[in-house]
């Protein structure tokens, strides 16, 4: 990748057919830190990556809180809210939040993942799930009971 950007900085911002820039691909297909190193590049070169949405309005946040997780998720996370906090606030085209979508999925997402999205917007423990209304992030139990326990205070304000 590095060679690649410094050969070719345009890739950064070339799109696929579909509309998705290199750091989509990356937060979808390429975990580890492996993946976490392409995104530092493609972000370095290209910032406003991290304000893209692809055509079902997922962001590459959206992305990352769906396939990684672990130390490399949570460094994603705050690597791409360090470039566009609003991101956290930004629902997909389906009406989900990255905390919605990192609760949903039990992806090894911890307690930390939630804590940084959460400190870029507190008040996303209460959004609804606007596919189900009646579903904040912090009913879905697939996150350790640290983070369970932790989104209901921040629901509640605590």
């Amino acid at each position: 990748m590095q060679l690649l950007l410094k050969e070719y900085p345009q890739a950064a911002r070339e799109k696929t057919l579909d509309g998705w820039l290199p750091l989509h691909l990356v937060a979808r297909y390429m975990g580890g830190m492996e993946g976490l190193q392409a995104m530092q590049l493609l972000l370095a070169e290209y910032p406003q990556a991290a304000k893209e949405k692809i055509s079902d309005g997922w962001l590459p946040l959206h992305l990352v809180a769906r396939y990684m997780g672990g130390a490399e998720g949570l460094q994603a996370i705050q690597l791409l809210l360090a470039e566009y906090p609003q991101a956290a606030r930004e629902k997909t085209g389906n009406g989900l939040l990255s905390i919605h979508i990192i609760c949903e999925n039990n992806n090894g997402a911890n307690l930390e993942m939630v804590r940084a999205l959460l400190s870029a917007y507190p008040e996303g423990a209460g959004v609804t799930d606007i596919t189900n209304p009646c579903v904040r992030a912090a009913h879905f139990n697939c996150l350790p009971d640290d983070a369970i326990d932790f989104l209901l205070r921040a629901q509640k304000g605590e």
